[in-house]
């Protein structure tokens, strides 16, 4: 008999993860804690009218951004 495993249907959440909307805390807040701790990643906004953005880090510091218009 063929065993098999089959992943669970949600992967579970990464905990390193932040996600939420800006009216929680406001970009300039979330650019900050980026900041100051020193974090590497990528900052991804979408609008619900289908603008999107990114923002890259390392360190700390944006190195990158991008988005639609």
């Amino acid at each position: 008999m063929d065993t098999a495993v089959v992943p669970d249907e949600t992967p579970p959440p990464d905990p390193l993860a932040l996600e939420g909307r800006l009216e929680d805390l406001p970009l300039c807040d979330i650019l900050q804690v980026l900041q100051v701790s020193a974090k590497t990643g990528g900052l991804f906004l979408t609008h619900a009218d289908g603008r999107a953005a990114v923002i890259l880090f390392r360190s700390g510091r944006i190195v990158q951004v991008g988005g639609t218009a």
